[in-house]
Order: C-alpha cells, then structure tokens, then sequence
C-alpha cells in the first residue's frame, strides 16, 4: 500500500507541473499571479487599468519572454479581469 500511495503521489506532482507547464506556454497569454484578478462587480476597467503597476507589468513582461515570447503587459479585460498577455514574436 505504501508503494502505491508513493506512486500516486508522484503521477500528482507531475500532472501538475505538466498543468503549469502548459499554462506558461501557451501562445496567446500567459496567465500570472503578477496581474491582479479583481471582482467585476467591485470595479470599472478603467480603474482596474489604474491599479496595475509598473512592477507588475515587468514582472509580467518577464514571465512572457521566458516562455518564448517577444515581451509582456498586463492587461485589462472588459469584465475587470487583469491578466497578463503575451506579443508574439512578427513574421
């Protein structure tokens, strides 16, 4: 039992860092803890825009280029959801 619990335990641990892998990488944007995520109900977009900082915005942009991409920004959804977004590299 124990050996199989050890197993279990290990399949977990690399579900999720395969999960995290994947989100980093993917092509469109990147999703981090370094743009904040505020309820719609509590904000406007405008004010959310306001918040973001220029730490979070290098913090973001840094997360992009490590994935592969060109550089990174934090951005503002129109439902107050601040997240960090990608530039693909130009053809």
């Amino acid at each position: 039992i124990y050996i199989i619990c050890e197993i279990m335990n290990r399949l977990i641990l690399f579900l999720i860092l395969c999960f995290t892998f994947l989100l980093i990488t993917q092509k469109s944007s990147v999703h981090a803890d370094t743009c904040l995520h505020n309820e719609p109900s509590k904000c406007t977009q405008a004010d959310n825009a306001n918040e973001i900082t220029d730490q979070e915005n290098d913090q973001c942009n840094n997360l992009c280029i490590n994935a592969g991409h060109v550089s990174g920004h934090c951005s503002v959804s129109s439902d107050c959801f601040q997240y960090c977004l990608c530039q693909e590299k130009g053809l």
